[in-house]
């Protein structure tokens, strides 16, 4: 765990991405910042880099935030789970009417609204994002993390900050 803490939203200075803001890659190109952390934590480092001690902060914090929604099938808890239902023609369904809490009961009532097609549930966390090969396929869980979280459809590089900056 990182004692790291910035003071505001990382810009990085060079290579593909130069100019474009770690918070905002998060949401745009997850894989990306995932191969680069893997990259870094493959060399030894007598002392990491700014970039370095970012991206280690970001990528923990982006694994542990509590989504705003409230779980549409018991009204109760904020939810934790999505529910990925697969299409006989290889595509998938996902929607804020496919999400949870953790509790048994409401994750049987998104197993019973899949309706025998294939189905499997999911956790909020920024890691999961890695799990759909396609662009297509990242955008649309962007799009539901952005609801379910209640961030703005288009993020400013300071809100995405902020969002990855919260204590719990």
């Amino acid at each position: 765990m990182t004692t790291y803490q910035p003071d505001g939203p990382y810009v990085i200075q060079s290579g593909k991405h130069a100019g474009q803001v770690l918070e905002l890659l998060m949401f745009r190109d997850y894989p990306f910042l995932s191969f680069m952390l893997k990259r870094l934590k493959g060399h030894f480092w007598k002392k990491k880099n700014k970039f370095h001690l970012h991206l280690e902060w970001l990528m923990q914090g982006g694994e542990n935030r509590q989504p705003k929604m409230i779980c549409p099938q018991c009204k109760k808890q904020t939810v934790e789970y999505f529910s990925i239902i697969y299409g006989h023609s290889g595509g998938f369904s996902i929607s804020p009417l496919y999400t949870c809490c953790g509790q048994e009961k409401c994750k049987e009532q998104l197993r019973a609204m899949a309706l025998g097609k294939p189905q499997r549930l999911m956790p909020f966390r920024s890691s999961t994002i890695k799990r759909f090969s396609t662009i297509a396929g990242r955008k649309e869980v962007v799009g539901l993390y952005k609801r379910v979280f209640g961030l703005p459809e288009r993020l400013t590089r300071q809100v995405a900050f902020e969002f990855f900056n919260q204590k719990t």
